[in-house]
């Protein structure tokens, strides 16, 4: 393992069930990730402490009250969720049509394909009529965690396919997972 892919996953280890055998390893011989494994560790106790010093403690009504107005108001995120319906129509119509005029008849998959929405990487937006393409990677199942999805423990470490929303200006804005049904009949 590299620094890199360990320092992304210490605070859900820490949290959670903490080191895999391979992580334990790495932190035993790098300094600096045992330092920031650490941290990590030390953070989540004295936050744990405080969550069990405050259990039953409560607010008044008008400290409630004034923390909520205090609180900044999120921007509203635009639903890109019509626009990408409507490029995938116009992209299965446009493949539909070059199959066609291929002579080419559609080819029938056994089973049907699944896919999540898209999920926004990036705040950056595609413009109203920008050009975008779709590119299809494998990932392994456990990033599906980070757009809130549950993944099975088992299979966290199997892939799985992802279709990739890339702008005209080489930036990945949104990402959904695609995932073959295996249904039996």
């Amino acid at each position: 393992m590299e620094c890199v892919d360990l320092s992304t996953e210490f605070r859900d280890w820490a949290r959670g069930p903490g080191l895999p055998v391979d992580a334990r390893e790495h932190v035993n011989r790098c300094a600096t990730c045992a330092a920031e494994w650490n941290r990590e560790r030390e953070l989540t106790n004295a936050l744990s402490g405080l969550a069990a010093a405050g259990r039953g403690a409560s607010a008044s009504l008008a400290v409630r009250a004034a923390v909520l107005e205090a609180l900044p108001v999120a921007p509203r995120r635009r639903d890109w969720r019509p626009f990408l319906a409507l490029a995938a129509a116009l992209l299965a119509g446009i493949l539909a049509g070059w199959r066609l005029m291929r002579h080419e008849p559609p080819r029938l998959s056994a089973a049907p394909t699944l896919y999540t929405d898209f999920f926004p990487l990036s705040r950056v937006g595609l413009e109203r009529n920008e050009a975008a393409h779709v590119v299809r990677i494998r990932l392994p199942r456990a990033e599906m965690r980070r757009f809130g999805l549950p993944v099975n423990e088992e299979f966290e470490r199997a892939s799985i396919e992802a279709d990739v929303l890339i702008g005209q200006d080489g930036i990945a804005r949104a990402v959904r997972f695609v995932s073959q049904s295996h249904g039996t009949r």
